[in-house]
């Protein structure tokens, strides 16, 4: 029987790739298949993956104040949350005071934090050690630098910190975040710098830079573009560090990145499991890393609120649901859920809880995390994952002289 498809039924992802109906042996290619944990990384980064330590739920929360900021954390820790994650607002993005902007204007877009008891409210009773923390914080990474005074006042070492500076990725931002540029490119490359060499000697558990794909796949890039795009950037960012006398073996255990999942969802699969294979394959040959653990591909990932739809919007939650079913079988390290009302303003509580509960569900009751990367060997799966790379591979051909 020929799986051939007609011209008229020709199926085609995001990323330019044809599907066809049926795939099979003949399709796959094994070599670069390995064991979860090891070299080249397809299977996961870690050898027991999501049933051995489950992903960090950690919502993007950024409410008007840091009182409703604090409130609103503290209820998601009580739905199962796990990490910890401010969203500031875009003034203080802009290095503006509150009382500078609109009034209808603050709080918008996240919390506004402009000055260190604002910090204090916002994480009061909040446990810094025991906690993940992220920081959407771009350079020059002020809230970076006031977490640090919180964490002497309440009497926590810098090195007891965890978590990352989530929205540390510059050229994301020039790229498409344009108004969260406060540097020139070149200024801001170099206090990037700056912030990572200073995380390393202080905060060593901190995770100072954060690739943020999610930025170009939000502004229109394909699954493929945007893997391709962050691959580039994080390169970029390591060869910087390098000149400025960091260990690439250090610093590269301390790299993450942050990417969309939209509904594509094989599509998205094999683009994560694509990913940890060129990055390996770049810090080792390209970056010179010798740690194996320098050479990991590891990402926050946060479902597509451009697939989300303003009609009929209690549908998101099963969209939302496809999407992190995506990441999770993609072999992601943190989860964000979208609430479903997303689309139209910030979550509300009710669909905050959902949005959580919905991580909760699929651990616990779908049981996603009882085998370590059930798609590995799927015909389908591999033969993605393989045109995924190619696909990366001669984009970062094209824009970079990357192979």
């Amino acid at each position: 029987m020929s799986t051939s498809s007609t011209r008229a039924d020709v199926r085609i992802n995001r990323s330019g790739i044809e599907i066809k109906p049926l795939y099979g042996p003949e399709d796959v290619g094994v070599a670069s298949l390995g064991t979860p944990g090891e070299p080249p990384y397809t299977r996961g980064i870690y050898p027991t993956m999501h049933r051995g330590r489950v992903w960090s739920k950690r919502q993007l929360i950024g409410l008007e104040t840091p009182e409703a900021f604090n409130e609103r954390q503290k209820l998601l820790l009580e739905a199962g949350q796990t990490a910890v994650n401010l969203i500031i607002c875009n003034s203080t993005y802009r290095g503006v005071d509150v009382d500078e902007v609109p009034p209808q204007l603050v709080g918008t877009c996240g919390s506004a934090i402009n000055c260190m008891d604002d910090l204090r409210i916002a994480f009061a009773d909040l446990p810094l050690a025991e906690l993940s923390l992220g920081l959407n914080d771009p350079s020059p990474f002020t809230i970076a630098a006031m977490l640090l005074v919180l964490a002497e006042e309440q009497g926590v070492p810098w090195d007891a910190l965890s978590g990352t500076s989530n929205q540390s990725d510059c050229i994301s931002h020039f790229v498409a975040n344009h108004m969260f540029m406060r540097l020139p490119p070149r200024g801001a490359l170099r206090v990037l710098t700056d912030h990572v060499a200073f995380m390393a000697e202080h905060a060593p558990r901190w995770n100072p830079i954060s690739v943020v794909g999610q930025h170009m796949q939000q502004g229109g890039a394909t699954p493929a573009q945007a893997l391709a795009f962050s691959l580039a950037t994080a390169t970029q960012y390591v060869r910087s560090a390098i000149d400025a006398g960091i260990d690439v073996n250090q610093l590269g255990r301390r790299i993450t990145y942050f990417h969309d999942i939209s509904m594509s969802f094989f599509e998205e699969i094999a683009k994560f499991r694509a990913g940890r294979r060129i990055w390996a394959r770049i810090a080792r040959e390209r970056l010179g890393a010798k740690d194996e653990k320098a050479w990991r591909f590891k990402f926050h990932a946060q479902t597509s609120g451009v697939d989300l739809t303003r009609k009929q919007p209690l549908n998101n939650i099963a969209r939302v649901t496809a999407q992190a079913m995506a990441g999770i079988f993609g072999g992601l390290q943190s989860l964000h859920t979208d609430s479903y009302d997303e689309v139209f303003q910030v979550p509300s509580e009710a669909a905050a809880r959902i949005a959580v509960a919905t991580q909760n569900i699929l651990r616990e009751e779908a049981h996603l995390t009882d085998v370590i990367d059930p798609l590995g060997g799927s015909f389908y799966v591999e033969s993605l994952t393989d045109q995924m790379e190619e696909k990366i591979a001669a984009l970062q051909a094209k824009f970079s002289g990357m192979k």
